[in-house]
């Protein structure tokens, strides 16, 4: 009697890029493997050079991101506060130097669905209270 050939395993989709993967990840691990166990600790020309140049153009003080953070914060703190009264509901406006009358009662009408008349008379109110609290405005 003969045997039946069995047919051919399938190779599951993938397969090949998968060893591919696997293969390039080995290779990059023992590459790094190899960079780490060098005697001169990865220092060459290139990097000699480099150092060189950046030493020559002096060390800079290192600025933390809180520090900008903060400065930029402070900057920001409203000069005066604006309590508007809208019948049933109240709301409150931080006016801050340099702000813009127009932008400012554009954003709190937003907020508040107020209507292009409404806005009008905020900048007005804005500019009014600005001018006698001596809050210098863009315009």
């Amino acid at each position: 009697k003969k045997k039946a050939k069995k047919p051919a395993a399938k190779v599951v989709s993938g397969y090949e890029e998968q060893i591919a993967r696997i293969r390039a990840a080995t290779q990059e691990r023992e590459k790094k493997k190899a960079e780490a166990e060098r005697t001169d600790g990865g220092y060459d020309d290139e990097t000699y050079k480099k150092s060189r140049q950046l030493a020559a153009a002096g060390q800079k003080p290192f600025n933390l991101a809180s520090q900008r953070r903060e400065e930029e914060r402070q900057s920001r703190v409203p000069a005066l506060f604006l309590d508007i009264n809208m019948g049933k509901r109240k709301g409150r406006l931080g006016i801050t130097k340099g702000d813009s009358p127009r932008e400012l009662a554009e954003q709190f009408a937003k907020v508040y669905s107020l209507d292009e008349v409404a806005v009008a008379k905020l900048v007005n109110l804005i500019i009014a209270t600005a001018q006698a609290h001596q809050i210098p405005l863009s315009r």
